[in-house]
C-alpha cells in the first residue's frame, strides 16, 4: 500500500513505569523502515481485519511480550497524521497514515520481552531523556510525532 501511496494506519503504545519512565525499545537492524531507531514500547499496523482493539492487542504481544489485559489505566491518547516518502518500493514509495497512540503504565515488575524478532532491546527511560533523544534524530519519524502528541508539544 506505501508503494501506492494508499493510507495505512498504525497505532503506537506508550508504556509508563509507576516511576513516570517510559518503556521504549530498539528497532532491529533487520527491519525495513528506520532501523537500529528507537520508539515506542510499541508501533504496529492495523490490518484491513483488524479493529483498534485487536490490533493493539496482538502488537503488544508481538513486540513486547504484554498483555494489554494486564496494563493499568489504558487510554487511547489521539492519533496523528503522517505523509513521508517511503524506501518501500525501490524508493518509488510514499507513506501516508493515520497513527492512533495509546497509553498505559507497565505494573512494577513486569518488563516488555519481545517475541517476533523485531526488536533489539528495550530501555526504561525518563521523558526528558526521550525528549532530548527525538530532538537528536534518535527516534523513528513517526514515535517523534507520537511523543510530541503525548507531551502536548
Amino acid at each position: 500500500l506505501r508503494v501506492l501511496g494508499i493510507t495505512t494506519r498504525s497505532l503506537h503504545l506508550f508504556g509508563l513505569a509507576p516511576d513516570g519512565r517510559m518503556w521504549v525499545q530498539k528497532r532491529s537492524m533487520t527491519k525495513p523502515n528506520n532501523p537500529g531507531q528507537w520508539d515506542t514500547l510499541m508501533g504496529g499496523m492495523v490490518s484491513a481485519a483488524d479493529s483498534l482493539p485487536q490490533a493493539l492487542a496482538r502488537e503488544t504481544w508481538e513486540e513486547a511480550g504484554l498483555r494489554v489485559q494486564a496494563l493499568a489505566g489504558l487510554a487511547h491518547g489521539g492519533h496523528v497524521t503522517f505523509s513521508r516518502p517511503s524506501r518501500e518500493g525501490a524508493g518509488a514509495g510514499f507513506m501516508r497514515e493515520r497513527i492512533d497512540w495509546f497509553w498505559a503504565q507497565v505494573p512494577q515488575g513486569m518488563a516488555p520481552n519481545n517475541q517476533d524478532g523485531e526488536v533489539e532491546q528495550f530501555a526504561l527511560l525518563p521523558p526528558d531523556e526521550v525528549r532530548e533523544r527525538v530532538a537528536q534524530g534518535q527516534f523513528t519519524p513517526e514515535a517523534g510525532l507520537v511523543i510530541a502528541g503525548w507531551s502536548g508539544a
